[in-house]
């Protein structure tokens, strides 16, 4: 399911950045820092982690689709970016999946992603700025140190990805080392 997947693809994010982060006597000048913040429910527990990030020494840090470019998800994502971009902004599409379907729409700069339970549960919203999925599906899911550059160049911190619910709330962002939100 999406939520859950997006969700665990944040945190494994930010678990693997502070588990593998360099010592700060190892950290570039010109690094990154990834942002995860987050709460649970109303006045819940808070999360709040700032890691260094290297691509040169962890990788790439937007590969979504793994060593196969031509991943059946990354696929479908540019056949619902392509057919969302020829639709007014607010108009959904519907993805199917093994699970429940999913609900597409551009708004306000974001690519908005919202199961719709056949069951009728509430699900998580998520957003990925429209820059991010641009710039992710330019290069096939894979985007090197200077698109990383040119994104917090052009828009400072680098939103990932946004994700809401009842239970809580989750961003994950990126931005030059030493950055504050």
């Amino acid at each position: 399911m999406v939520p859950a997947r997006l969700t665990l693809a944040a945190l494994a994010l930010a678990t693997t950045a502070a588990l593998h982060h360099p010592t700060p006597a190892e950290a570039r000048h010109d690094g990154w820092t990834v942002h995860v913040q987050g709460r649970r429910g109303s006045g819940g527990s808070q999360i709040d982690l700032a890691v260094p990030w290297s691509s040169d020494e962890h990788g790439d840090l937007f590969n979504f689709c793994g060593d196969d470019r031509d991943d059946l998800d990354m696929r479908r994502l540019r056949a619902v970016w392509t057919e969302l971009g020829r639709l007014p902004e607010g108009r959904e599409v519907t993805i199917e999946t093994d699970g429940d379907p999913v609900r597409a729409r551009r708004e306000l700069g974001f690519l908005v992603l919202q199961p719709a339970p056949r069951d009728g549960r509430e699900h998580a919203r998520i957003e990925i700025p429209e820059y991010v999925v641009t710039a992710t599906l330019d290069r096939g899911g894979h985007l090197t140190d200077a698109d990383i550059a040119r994104l917090v160049h052009d828009y400072g911190k680098v939103t990932l990805v946004r994700i809401r619910s009842r239970l809580g709330d989750l961003k994950v962002w990126i931005d030059g080392t030493g950055g504050a939100d």
